[in-house]
């Protein structure tokens, strides 16, 4: 997550995350975390290899409200198997689990946009669970059915270069990394593990393919190619590829713009306020309506900072732009300039 004095823009559409997503995301830091839910809010018990940092990070408050919350001395007072209460994270009524829907009654003031944006869910999940013909056709009293996060069957399939394996005994995540020539931060950030130590016997961990090396380039790049059939990505100089990328383009419905088009926008982190996510190394290319279509980095939630998309690189899973990893991502903002071409093939 970037600080510091980094130019924002507020792009309005690109980069938007289904609440599908956000939700499985969100469910698979709860299963991790193991909390409970209390009168005031969740217990956690603690775990060998926590700190009260990943801890806040994976219930998504900050240090010092549990630090508060506990009337701990600071933030290194903790051992396994305390319990700790996290607070703010009481049932929400209105908020729906994954597998199961609610029913919500429209108000007087209410629209679909409204209601979809309180509940957080899409306008178009709202659509289809309620069979609605004309979804501007509301009345005082009506009940919607308002329907959970999908499971994970529902998602796309993850990058083809990811291959699934079965923790044995003598098993550590450095060892498994050194094995398939990966980081061991890789393989927790394809499995949302907010600690190395969450892995056990059995478990099925999914391994991202070879991380590739940073580009040692210092030229002038002459151009940037996107390949939306082939889910990759080539950054030339002059007739030389420099680099050879997975990347992700637009799903179905909201397919990226085949093109030749040119950087217009160059800002170091921009906002994409209807989800509230911040998109890094962002380079707009072209207008799709009102809103700036681009090449980003992961995106993150703004609130809590939970990386989204993540291990979905090389999977068309975007609104219309073209997702990177952070650091092809910042490799290519480096080198790119403004009126540098972009060429999007079919």
């Amino acid at each position: 997550m970037q600080t510091g004095d980094a130019r924002v823009k507020t792009i309005g559409r690109c980069g938007l995350l289904r609440w599908g997503t956000v939700g499985l995301l969100v469910l698979l830091l709860w299963a991790l975390a193991g909390g409970v839910v209390t009168a005031q809010g969740v217990t956690y018990v603690v775990r060998s290899g926590d700190s009260l940092s990943m801890i806040a990070l994976s219930n998504g408050v900050t240090v010092d409200a549990i630090v508060q919350a506990n009337g701990l001395p600071g933030v290194d007072f903790i051992w396994v198997g305390q319990k700790l209460i996290i607070p703010g994270q009481a049932a929400t009524p209105g908020r729906i689990r994954a597998g199961e829907t609610g029913v919500y009654i429209v108000k007087l003031g209410d629209t679909l946009a409204s209601i979809a944006h309180n509940l957080g869910v899409s306008q178009t999940a709202l659509v289809g669970v309620n069979n609605m013909s004309d979804p501007d056709l509301l009345w005082v009293g009506q009940k919607l059915v308002v329907p959970g996060p999908p499971d994970a069957s529902s998602l796309p399939p993850q990058a083809g270069t990811q291959i699934q394996y079965t923790v044995v005994a003598g098993d550590t995540l450095g060892r498994i990394a050194q094995r398939y020539s990966v980081t061991a931060a890789a393989i927790a950030r394809a499995n949302n593990l907010t600690s190395p130590d969450l892995i056990r016997l059995g478990m099925k961990l999914v391994i991202p393919g070879p991380e590739s090396a940073p580009i040692a380039y210092t030229g002038q790049a002459s151009r940037f190619v996107v390949s939306i059939t082939q889910q990759r990505c080539w950054l030339y100089a002059g007739t030389t590829i420099i680099a050879d990328w997975p990347c992700s383009t637009g799903q179905r419905g909201a397919g990226t713009n085949p093109g030749t088009y040119t950087i217009q926008s160059k800002i170091d982190k921009a906002y994409g306020s209807t989800w509230n996510i911040w998109m890094p190394y962002w380079l707009g290319i072209y207008w799709a309506g009102a809103s700036e279509n681009g090449i980003h980095g992961i995106p993150y939630d703004a609130s809590r900072g939970w990386r989204l998309w993540e291990g979905y690189v090389g999977t068309p899973v975007t609104f219309g732009c073209v997702l990177l990893s952070d650091e092809n991502a910042k490799t290519l903002y480096d080198l790119a300039y403004i009126g540098m071409p972009v060429i999007i093939q079919p």
